[in-house]
């Protein structure tokens, strides 16, 4: 989520320097992934912006830790450098 308003921020910085106008607000969806332990994870998704925020859960999983590991690594990848 942080890394979609960091886009968003600095797509709004864009526009005011070029004078366009400026991107759509954060919309407040996203997801995060709860390490459980176990070797499981579970995917929590929703809207964090929606009053009252809605909230939902996968089931705890092998895949969901896999899926958790392979974002860390793209995102790892992609900021840092391979």
């Amino acid at each position: 989520m942080a890394e979609r308003q960091g886009e968003r921020v600095a797509a709004a910085i864009a526009a005011e320097l070029t004078g366009e106008p400026p991107p759509p607000l954060y919309a407040g969806e996203g997801h995060c992934y709860v390490e459980m332990g176990g070797g499981v994870a579970l995917l929590g998704r929703g809207d964090f912006l929606a009053e009252p925020p809605r909230m939902e859960f996968t089931d705890a999983g092998a895949e969901h830790l896999e899926s958790k590991r392979a974002f860390e690594r793209e995102r790892l990848t992609r900021w840092f450098g391979g």
